[in-house]
C-alpha cells in the first residue's frame, strides 16, 4: 500500500523503464513467479534492477524481493513498477492466447529499445525525407560546358571587359598585348619644394651637447625656415597622422599637447 501511495512505481511505467515481464510456474505450487528488469531512473547506464513478486492465481501478491537497497524490505518502486505493468497487460487484454494466425506478439515488449543517451547536438530528429530535400537544395548548380572562343571573340571580350571596368581596371588586362597599353605607368611627380629637415637631425649621437646655448646655437644655423617653408610644410602635414612627414616635424617640438608640461618643467632637471 506504501508504494501504492507514495513510490514512483506508476512513472517507472509511464518512462518506459519498466522491460519485458516473464513468469515461471513452479512444480510443487500454484503460485505464479512474474520478473522484468527494471533500468534505474536516474543511471540510465548502470546495470538494471531485477524485482520479481510471487502472486496468486486470484492476483494476491504473496512475496516479493528487489536486489536495490529498499528492496531488502520486500517493497520497493521497482516491484511497484513490475506489477503495474501487469494490471496495464491484463487491462490492455494482451494476456489472451495468440490468433490463430500465429502473429508475433508485441504488447509485452520493451517500451525502449536500445536508446542510447547522446547529445542534442548528435541527435536526428529528422526523417530520411526532410534530408533529402535539403540536400537538394543545398546542392551546387550545375554550371554549364565552357564553350571554346575563336581569337577574334576572345579580343573583343578583353575590350568590353575594359570598357566596362573604367576607372578601376582588373589588372588582369595588363597581360594581354591588346589591351596592356593601358597599364602604361605614370611618371612620378617630383616635388618642387624639399621638406626642411627635423630637428631629429640635430642628434650627435652619444657626444651630445654641453649646455642649452649650443643646441639653441646648433639649431639656428641648421633649422632656418622661411615664410614658403613654413607654408609648405603646413601643405604636406595637412593629414597629420596620416601622414609620415607630420611625424618627422612633430619630433621635438613644443606642440600644445606638451606646451604645460614644458613650462612647467624644471631647467636643471627637465621631465
Amino acid at each position: 500500500m506504501k508504494n501504492y501511495k507514495a513510490l514512483d512505481s506508476y512513472k517507472l511505467l509511464e518512462s518506459g523503464w519498466v522491460q519485458t515481464v516473464r513468469l515461471m510456474i513452479p512444480d510443487d505450487t500454484t503460485l505464479t513467479v512474474l520478473r522484468a528488469d527494471v533500468t534505474p531512473s536516474f543511471r540510465v547506464n548502470e546495470p538494471p534492477h531485477h524485482p520479481w513478486a510471487a502472486v496468486t492465481q486470484r492476483g494476491d501478491v504473496v512475496a516479493a524481493h528487489c536486489d536495490c537497497k529498499a528492496g531488502l524490505g520486500e517493497s520497493c518502486s521497482h516491484i511497484g513498477g513490475l506489477l503495474y505493468k501487469v494490471e496495464m497487460i491484463v487491462r490492455v487484454g494482451g494476456a489472451r492466447d495468440p490468433a490463430c494466425t500465429d502473429v508475433l506478439c508485441t504488447w509485452n515488449e520493451a517500451s525502449m529499445k536500445g536508446v542510447q543517451p547522446a547529445r542534442v547536438a548528435d541527435i536526428n530528429f529528422y526523417g530520411d525525407k526532410p534530408k533529402e530535400k535539403v540536400v537538394a537544395n543545398n546542392a551546387p548548380a550545375r554550371r554549364a560546358d565552357p564553350q571554346p572562343v575563336s581569337s577574334d571573340g576572345f579580343e573583343d571580350i578583353l575590350v568590353s571587359l575594359l570598357a566596362a571596368s573604367n576607372p578601376v581596371m582588373p589588372v588582369g588586362l595588363s597581360l594581354f598585348s591588346s589591351t596592356s597599353s593601358n597599364f602604361a605607368p605614370k611618371k612620378a611627380v617630383v616635388p618642387s619644394q624639399k621638406v626642411p629637415p627635423g630637428l631629429r637631425s640635430l642628434y650627435r649621437g652619444v657626444e651630445g651637447f654641453n649646455s642649452l646655448d649650443e643646441v639653441y646655437s646648433a639649431a639656428t644655423q641648421t633649422m632656418k625656415l622661411d615664410h614658403k617653408d613654413v607654408e609648405h610644410i603646413g601643405n604636406v602635414t595637412k593629414l597629420q597622422s596620416k601622414s609620415l612627414v607630420w611625424y618627422e616635424q612633430r619630433a621635438g617640438r613644443i606642440t600644445s599637447s606638451v606646451s604645460h608640461s614644458v613650462l612647467r618643467t624644471s631647467t636643471t632637471k627637465p621631465s
